[in-house]
């Protein structure tokens, strides 16, 4: 009742043509309310898809029990770990924070609470026909009268290959629409409006209705003299609308302001319409106007390009060795048929090599771990991969992420330099005795893995501060561990069962679900969080902190001596 007095009206001013659009769009929504379905809405770049999907969940999502609006789906599970996106999603949906330990499946728990629970979740710009079932699970796992709603664009078979119930389609606006918006934009208060009547006319009929592309329009010839106008317009005539991009984009980039910060910079192409803000800070920038970027690349020096993103130009590239010196970075993310990879020897500058998501990719060519220069090597998702060895240290090398390589077998890859060190979900039963050269590590993650032990040498990585071990079924015991560790996680190792000793700066200890753990070592006088809960064999427990003030003892049934507790505790039992 609180939240339904609390429901803001819904505020679409400034949004031509949308109330229409609301009405078409709610009316698939409400479709069989007791079922859970699935309603999609598609169009081309720039036609007002997640201004659409926008409007509708702030409109319905006081009628349901659960609500997430995830912006930018594709830009997202690109750059973050799926288990993180997903612990986000449901933390959001069931209302307070949630684990989850494996990328393929959810915890039954979840699964329990989500089937009772009616949701409002939109998934806007889905590009890959899989992340749906991935991020989410089968669509009956939630609870009756579910709606999701995903956006996307040019590519319907997103919408077709998910089975979507409903397919609303967004087309280009009317002359009358396109007009009001344009003039929104284009025109002050103060503007004598009426005088540019035959001009703004010329340029909605040369936009053919797309909201991008009078928007953009709008703000580039917003406050301009009749002169201006005419001379833009003039130039339109000899341009496909494809094509406006180059010259106009140059134009708003170059308005005359001397001040050229990062920030201010920002803030310009904000007002002018071509990026957007996120709420976590991230630059985000449209399909069309990227494409827009890119072309202008592509012109200002094709003999030499600085950035190449067409498959033909990237496969040009690789195969002339006079061209590979030039290369810095290189990313072949979602390559879905990409199996190998050229000598890239001759690379000598290569700095960032992005793989993800490659997932017929069988091998790393060895002549990648020769470039001294190479920082950044991500994986993620080559499912197809069983081994990476190299005989050589990767000298530069400080980021190594193999996260849901569920086939690697096999792995022997060292660095000096690394820093953080991703195995996640991947088959490797130990880890090579020199793993302790690398003594700038700090951060190693290993959840999930076939892992069966650890090296003694693991002590020697004295800037370690995360291990992470989260539900490594096969991992028996914990050699002494380095002396600046803060945080081990070893949640859900079901073989556990000794720990070596803790080091004086651990702060964090997760054991919880440890079946098999029996012990636990004396505890760091600074230890802050100590997570014991379905510790089912665990029949001791050390004396707590002092200033530790939370025990959480549930479910270890065997337990039979508590050391001195800190006073006053909060026990829960």
């Amino acid at each position: 009742m609180l939240t339904k007095l609390a429901e803001p009206p819904i505020n679409s001013k400034g949004l031509v043509g949308i109330s229409e659009k609301i009405v078409d769009t709610e009316s698939l929504i409400r479709k069989e309310p007791k079922d859970t379905r699935l309603v999609g809405i598609w169009g081309m770049g720039g036609i007002g898809k997640t201004t659409l999907a926008e409007e509708i969940f702030n409109k319905l999502r006081f009628e349901y029990e659960g609500c997430c609006f995830l912006a930018n789906e594709r830009e997202q599970s690109s750059r973050r770990e799926l288990i993180s996106l997903k612990e986000e999603i449901f933390s959001k949906l069931l209302g307070n924070v949630v684990k989850i330990d494996t990328p393929n499946s959810l915890p039954h728990e979840i699964i329990r609470r989500i089937r009772r629970v009616k949701i409002l979740f939109v998934l806007d710009d889905v590009n890959n026909p899989d992340h749906l079932e991935k991020l989410l699970g089968p669509l009956h796992n939630f609870g009756s009268g579910s709606r999701i709603i995903v956006t996307k664009t040019r590519d319907e078979q997103v919408l077709t290959a998910n089975k979507a119930d409903e397919i609303y389609q967004l087309r280009e606006f009317s002359f009358d629409n396109a007009l009001e918006l344009f003039s929104l934009n284009a025109f002050n208060q103060s503007d004598h409006q009426r005088d540019y009547d035959v001009l703004s006319e010329r340029v909605v009929t040369y936009a053919k209705g797309v909201p991008l592309v009078l928007k953009v329009l709008g703000h580039l010839l917003c406050g301009k003299n009749k002169e201006v106008w005419e001379s833009e317009l003039d130039k339109l005539k000899n341009m496909p609308l494809t094509k406006v991009n180059v010259s106009h984009l140059k134009s708003l980039l170059k308005d005359g302001e001397r001040d050229n910060s990062v920030i201010v910079g920002l803030e310009r192409l904000k007002d002018k319409a071509l990026i957007t803000f996120s709420e976590d800070n991230f630059v985000c920038m449209h399909d069309s106007i990227q494409e827009m970027a890119w072309e202008i690349v592509g012109r200002e020096n094709p003999k030499k390009p600085t950035w190449l993103w067409d498959p033909d130009d990237i496969c040009e590239e690789l195969q002339n060795d006079k061209n590979l010196v030039n290369i810095k970075e290189l990313d072949l993310s979602y390559s879905k048929m990409l199996k190998e990879l050229p000598d890239l020897s001759k690379a000598t500058n290569f700095e960032v090599l992005l793989l993800m998501g490659c997932s017929m990719l069988t091998s790393v060519h060895p002549s990648i771990f020769s470039l001294g220069k190479l920082e950044k090597l991500n994986l993620l998702y080559c499912e197809s991969l069983t081994t990476l060895t190299s005989d050589s240290h990767a000298c530069n090398l400080s980021y190594l992420n193999l996260d849901c390589c569920k086939n690697l077998t096999k792995f022997s890859l060292m660095s000096e330099n690394m820093k953080e060190l991703i195995l996640g979900s991947t088959k490797i039963k130990t880890l090579p005795s020199s793993f302790g050269h690398q003594s700038k590590l700090k951060w190693l993650d290993i959840y999930g893995s076939d892992i069966e032990r650890l090296p003694s040498s693991l002590n020697n990585l004295t800037q370690l501060l995360y291990i992470y071990l989260r539900s490594c079924k096969e991992l028996q015991t914990i050699p002494e561990l380095p002396l600046l560790l803060e945080t081990l996680d070893t949640q859900g190792c079901t073989s556990l069962q000794t720990i070596g000793k803790l080091p004086p700066s651990l702060k964090t200890l997760y054991v919880h679900y440890c079946i098999s753990l029996q012990t636990l070592p004396e505890l760091p006088r600074f230890l802050e969080t100590l997570c014991i809960q379905g510790c089912k064999s665990l029949q001791t427990l050390p004396e707590l902190p002092h200033f530790h003030e939370t025990l959480n003892t549930q479910d270890c049934k065997s337990l039979q001596t508590l050391s001195k507790l800190p006073q006053p505790p909060s026990l829960k039992l």
